[in-house]
């Protein structure tokens, strides 16, 4: 393996060296070629290069080239002063230029010393020392805009440290390359003094020392002095122009190179060639000017123009016809959920149609996402080999959530058990099944004639499925919520109102907006229309700043309490609503205030009752439940703001799905009705008095001995 550092120490070893020992003419020619090439190999990177720093050790490339360049320099004018001989790159270089008349060859080589030193080279040295200047006096503003964005979310963590480290890598560059540019400047100003001293001494010692006349000393060393002067300032002007080039060069989201950012700014607007021709050719109707150079010119721009144009439009019939095939992609086969799925066993695959499920999912979709306010993929219904054969399962995240039993060669009917004696069936064949939508039965096919005869409802198992997975996914939107949706939701937001929206999340971090929109997903409040969220966000962000995410989604709710209590009642627009009694409420923050000041609050996010009221409460509930499904009317349960949310948790960990209201969340526009009181004198009725009285003894006992503070 080659050691780099190794010949980096050789480099510079034999860059010394080559300031103290007399070298050959053919060996300075080789070391000429070497200093013309990596001149030309550094214009050539900082044309390709997407960012200065891309370049980081440009400056140290500068210094080393520099010291190089004077070394040369050093052993060309030995060489010169000694033995009137320069090498044949040296003499070529000055034979040419000076093309017989010494004077022409000075000021061509004045000409292009002064346009390197006070042109390119003093003009990178400003940029580079302003660049520095910006660089440094921005670099804590920047720190801290990274350091926000982290906080807010925008950015993660491995992403923060990636640009920490650029932000100090273009400091410590444009830091270092104010300080590079004082090397190049110096070069220049060596390059003009030592082409004097070559030229004075050179026609003092070929006068003084080798006996010749002034006329003949001063062509011979005139034109080896030019020569050398031409050689080392071609590849000091090619080196100045990369560091202008590098200094100068703004950066681009796109991150491409040099040329191709210059022809894209250049020809962005096709009237540009195409003005321009018509000024050229103006200015080629003056008398005296070469009209055919003019005219020329200015049929360049027109074909320019007209390739422009032809460019433009092509870009136009592309941009066209990508959207037409991602607008047949849409209207393909559609997406699925990667989060979850169903797997069926060959025997249920084999009783029903899988594309004809998915697609009753994907309608069922349809109207979730069209009335909810926001895009979530159905779940794909695939045919598992590995599964059981009767069996239906759905995964959320790879882990089982529900799972039906589907009989072979049977049929799903709407009913209970009083329909096996209608039919005269045997028990042990019918197979009683919850799809979520009311009590089902899976009964043999051959009982069909019966099941007909009595006008019994038949269900078709695969809208009954995908009524069932859809359900399922619909009680778990909130878990389901995730980046995508979030950033679509967002995308929404600022589509309506950019404004608005960038005040809000200003106001709430992109984790908070996060919550904030889970929980009221969770909640099933819809998100339409978007004008209204996006208001309703900003009014409740700016009024409780710094407010949780789960009180901002509280504080929505009210604010769309219209649209969420349409959606509950539906059509019909009734809402019948379940009352919870003050005495139940007080009970319920009595059990929760015990269960703080234990210390045992944590993790707890629903209500917390006695087992045996508990009990009670799940049993009266999920006769609403039943009720609900078996009548066409709507229902919901209304509590104390305080108390909502954890009703609504305590109903879902036990498998009812019942919407939960504030007495402040109804709407006027929403036709309501009392159905039910739920008190606590009801629910302690339904109790044994024996458990009631340990409890109460129990209870006293806990307040008679608790610690005094």
């Amino acid at each position: 393996m080659i050691r780099k550092d190794v010949i980096l120490i050789g480099l510079i070893v034999a860059i010394l060296a080559l300031m103290i020992i007399p070298l050959p003419s053919d060996l300075i020619d080789v070391l000429i070629t070497m200093n013309i090439s990596l001149a030309i190999l550094l214009l050539m990177v900082a044309i390709y290069i997407k960012h200065p720093s891309d370049f980081s050790t440009f400056p140290s490339v500068i210094l080393i080239g520099t010291a190089f360049r004077l070394a040369l320099s050093v052993g060309t004018t030995r060489l010169i002063l000694a033995d009137a001989d320069g090498g044949k790159i040296i003499e070529t270089f000055g034979d040419f230029v000076v093309s017989g008349s010494v004077v022409i060859g000075l000021v061509i080589f004045l000409i292009i010393t002064v346009v390197q030193f006070l042109v390119v080279t003093k003009g990178a040295e400003r940029v580079a020392e302003v660049g520095a200047r910006f660089a440094l006096d921005a670099l804590p503003g920047k720190q801290m805009s990274i350091d926000a964005d982290v906080r807010a979310g925008n950015l993660d963590p491995d992403d923060a440290i990636v640009k920490r480290k650029q932000l100090d890598r273009d400091s410590q560059f444009f830091g270092a390359m104010d300080g590079a540019m004082k090397f190049v400047k110096g070069d220049a100003i060596a390059g003009l003094i030592i082409t004097v001293i070559n030229l004075v001494g050179g026609i003092a010692i070929g006068v003084g020392v080798h006996g010749l006349d002034f006329g003949d000393a001063a062509a011979t060393y005139s034109l080896l002095t030019i020569g050398d002067g031409l050689v080392a300032q071609i590849p000091a002007l090619i080196m100045s122009l990369v560091a202008g080039m590098i200094v100068t060069r703004a950066v681009n989201a796109e991150n491409v190179d040099l040329g191709s950012d210059i022809f894209r700014e250049l020809v962005a607007d096709v009237r540009v060639p195409a003005m321009a021709a018509g000024v050229i050719f103006a200015v080629g109707l003056i008398p005296g000017f070469p009209v055919v150079a003019f005219t020329g010119s200015a049929i360049l721009m027109i074909v320019a123009a007209l390739g422009l144009r032809r460019h433009l439009r092509q870009q136009e019939e592309d941009a066209a016809r990508e959207e037409e095939l991602a607008a047949e992609e849409t209207d393909g086969p559609a997406a699925f959920s990667k989060r979850m799925q169903c797997r069926i066993g060959t025997s249920v695959a084999g009783q029903v149609d899988i594309d004809l499920v998915n697609t009753e999912i994907a309608g069922m979709f349809d109207q979730l996402n069209s009335v909810r306010g926001i895009s979530f993929l159905p779940p794909q219904i695939i045919s598992d080999d590995d599964a059981a054969p009767d069996s239906f399962v759905i995964e959320l995240d790879e882990v089982p959530v529900r799972q039906l039993t589907v009989p072979a060669d049977s049929l799903l009917v709407v009913g209970e058990d009083e329909v096996i004696g209608l039919i005269n069936a045997t028990p042990q064949d019918i197979v009683s099944v919850d799809m979520l939508s009311g009590p089902n039965l899976w009964i043999p096919s051959f009982y069909g004639p019966r099941l007909k005869a009595l006008n019994l409802e038949i269900r078709r198992k695969e809208l009954a499925l995908a009524e069932f997975v859809f359900r399922i996914y619909e009680q778990n939107l909130g878990l389901l919520f995730g980046k995508p949706e979030f950033e679509t939701i967002l995308a929404e937001l600022t589509e309506v109102d950019e404004t608005t929206s960038g005040e809000v999340e200003e106001s709430v971090t992109r984790q908070g907006l996060f919550q904030v929109f889970r929980y009221l997903i969770e909640d099933g409040v819809p998100l339409r229309p978007v004008a209204l969220v996006v208001d309703s966000l900003s009014h409740w962000s700016q009024v409780n700043e710094g407010a949780a995410p789960e009180m901002l989604a509280e504080l929505m709710r009210g604010s769309m309490k219209r649209q969420l209590c349409r959606m509950i009642a539906g059509k019909g627009n009734l809402l019948g609503l379940a009352m919870i009694d003050p005495d139940l409420e007080k009970l319920a923050r009595q059990e929760l205030s015990d269960l703080k000041r234990s210390g045992a609050m944590a993790g707890v996010d629903g209500l917390v009752f006695d087992p045996d009221i508990t009990d009670v409460l799940i049993g009266k509930f999920e006769r609403l439940n039943q009720a609900q499904k078996h009548s066409d009317g709507q229902l919901a349960i209304v509590v104390s703001s305080d108390l909502r949310r954890r009703l609504q948790h305590f109903l879902a960990a036990n498998r009812i799905h019942i919407p939960v209201l504030a007495p402040h969340e109804l709407s006027p526009d929403v036709t309501t009705f009392p159905i039910e009181l739920l008190s606590l004198d009801e629910v302690e009725s339904q109790i044994d008095p024996r458990v009631l009285g340990r409890r109460e003894e129990a209870k006293l006992f806990d307040e008679t001995n608790a610690p005094v503070h």
